[in-house]
């Protein structure tokens, strides 16, 4: 397959899988394929006594690694997804006919932080994540004596369609926003919509 097309969209990849990382499905093909070479894709191997600074060097001697972003393009061709397709185009859930793309991507093979993957068994939707990133959250201190965090539940909390909890945090992530936590009876006791129920035996 011709590389000319495909070599300035990974050029211009900026090594992230947001929803609008144009080259991060195109990589993701190529090295899905290049990963799993026979002998190792690497010039260098993992060795653990170096964990840090090894794999590294990518084996472009290896004739599964020298193929493997012809046979990405191919892929992609068949399955009528553009070179320079973002997450966006492939990795979304349909919400009251919208969709909502998804940021993330293979961790295992790609070693990406935000884990988002798709299953394939059969029924599966080609496009709606089945695993991956689900409840998050980060917490730190600023001398306060409160603690600071966010948190998101990628799915949202309701499975209601009805529920306006239904897709509101699926939304959130989407634009890579958080929910603020509130750890403290001040900011609990400050939250617009608190709602107090007393229970007595």
């Amino acid at each position: 397959m011709p590389l000319d097309g495909a070599c300035p969209i990974l050029a211009h990849w900026d090594l992230r899988w947001d929803t609008g990382s144009r080259g991060a499905v195109l990589f993701s093909a190529f090295w899905n394929l290049a990963s799993n070479a026979q002998p190792s894709p690497w010039t260098h191997p993992f060795q653990a006594s170096d964990p840090v600074q090894t794999p590294n060097g990518l084996d472009t001697a290896n004739q599964a690694v020298r193929t493997a972003l012809g046979d990405a393009i191919q892929q992609l061709d068949q399955a009528h997804i553009p070179l320079d397709a973002p997450p966006a185009a492939i990795q979304f859930v349909t919400v009251q006919g919208t969709d909502v793309p998804i940021p993330g991507g293979p961790g295992d093979t790609d070693g990406i932080y935000n884990v988002i993957g798709e299953g394939t068994a059969p029924g599966d939707s080609p496009t709606a994540p089945d695993f991956g990133s689900s409840f998050i959250q980060v917490t730190t201190w600023n001398n306060t004596g409160c603690p600071v965090g966010a948190s998101i539940l990628t799915y949202s909390e309701s499975s209601n369609p009805d529920s306006p909890h239904f897709a509101d945090q699926t939304e959130l992530f989407s634009r890579k926003q958080w929910l603020p936590d509130l750890f403290c009876e001040a900011q609990i006791n400050a939250a617009p919509q608190l709602q107090v129920s007393t229970v007595t035996s």
